[in-house]
């Protein structure tokens, strides 16, 4: 058979772009490989410090609300995340602590900068902690079961004289905002959005027919917690079945700090959103801002506040640490 120039250049040809086809497949293989050998490596470096990935997606923030504070549902769309498993804990702001030397919002006496209008009698270093009234045979004027203890802060809960004997794997409490922010720079991570959490949360109840799911206050508030849910005042962390994700005590237990501005209501102007008002505070104070908090905690009850919703949320002073409020941190996606 006779073969000219021709058939010969074609065929070298087509076998070269058969070869760099087999190449290219590979080459294309290899990266798979290696991509998904670094999202092996990736989830189970998170895995390793307590953290589950959260799937993306759409969240309608105050989704089936009940406050007014809550209303105005915004569609907010959310990239998939890395979430802590349960609260930043005792023990592992210990940790934290040892590491840096660091000194919390509460360890320190309020700035006459910060705090201009803040009297000189409670210039003194503290925290709000939760006292139960001492009779419940009179009623309690809203609020006054919160007392400022001098001396009270994350490693003295209960003020001078407490400390954290059996409490190590308790939600670390009496933490700022910008002590958890801290918290979570040491750490790589960051504190949740708003969304972020509620997306997190989604579906989740604090009932399953007459199974607890989280803890919450039963009883008459504020005279006595009944603890049918097994635990009376705070629990330790992942005392409660995980939800979808295998993340604990996202309702109840402690409220949590997201990296939120708070405005009342989710549909706000754009006036509003300047002046980063709630009720007033902003305007009288604009040194004082105010950051979203969720979750509930174990001071939420039916027949008291009920924010122990996915959609619930509350402001608080970002400078305040109190006895019912912690955080847990997040981690983008490399």
């Amino acid at each position: 058979m006779l073969i000219n120039k021709s058939t010969v250049t074609t065929f070298l040809q087509k076998k070269a772009n058969f070869y760099m086809l087999i190449r290219f497949v590979l080459l294309c293989f290899c990266l798979i490989v290696v991509s998904g050998c670094d999202r092996h490596e990736e989830n189970r470096s998170n895995a390793e410090q307590g953290m589950v990935l959260v799937a993306g997606g759409t969240i309608i923030l105050g989704e089936n609300a009940l406050y007014p504070e809550e209303q105005g549902g915004t569609a907010v769309s959310v990239d998939s995340f890395y979430m802590s498993k349960t609260e930043v804990t005792n023990r592992d702001f210990a940790s934290f602590v040892q590491a840096t030397g660091y000194v919390t919002t509460a360890e320190k006496v309020p700035s006459r900068k910060d705090y201009p209008d803040l009297p000189s009698a409670m210039r003194i270093a503290g925290a709000a902690v939760f006292d139960l009234p001492e009779s419940s045979q009179e009623p309690v004027d809203n609020m006054s079961w919160w007392t400022f203890v001098p001396g009270a802060y994350w490693a003295a809960p209960r003020g001078a004289g407490s400390d954290l004997t059996g409490l190590d794997d308790y939600p670390v409490v009496h933490v700022s905002y910008e002590d958890a922010v801290n918290y979570a720079n040491w750490k790589g991570h960051r504190l949740p959005t708003e969304a972020e959490f509620e997306l997190a949360a989604k579906g989740m109840q604090i009932m399953d027919g007459k199974r607890h799911l989280a803890n919450t206050w039963q009883g008459a508030f504020p005279y006595s917690d009944d603890a049918d849910d097994g635990f009376a005042g705070m629990a330790p962390v992942a005392q409660f079945p995980a939800n979808q994700y295998g993340i604990h005590d996202l309702l109840g237990n402690v409220w949590e700090w997201t990296s939120s501005p708070f405005y009342h209501g989710h549909a706000v102007s754009d006036e509003l959103l300047r002046k980063n008002l709630f009720s007033g505070l902003g305007a009288k104070q604009p040194n004082v801002q105010v950051m979203v908090v969720k979750g509930g905690s174990f001071l939420c009850s039916s027949d008291y506040c009920a924010r122990f919703r996915p959609a619930a949320r509350q402001a608080q002073e970002r400078g305040l640490g109190t006895s019912h409020i912690g955080f847990r941190t997040v981690k983008d996606i490399n």
